[in-house]
């Protein structure tokens, strides 16, 4: 089953594979870059403390 391509306004969970899950920090999608086949492949975070530029991969959890 395929995810759903994630967007503009998601709110999401940031990994952080040094950190345990729950210091992890929820962030909000502010900008996504496409791949050649049409599908998210990096996203531009916002979180509390920074703004981050994650590969769809590192993402957790969309809500």
């Amino acid at each position: 089953m395929p995810l759903r391509n994630i967007s503009v306004g998601d709110i999401v969970l940031s990994m952080d594979e040094n950190l345990p899950r729950n210091v992890w920090e929820l962030g909000k999608v502010i900008e996504v870059y496409f791949g050649k086949d049409k599908l998210t492949r990096i996203a531009k975070i916002k979180t509390k403390t920074t703004t981050l530029v994650r590969p769809v991969t590192k993402r957790s959890c969309v809500y």
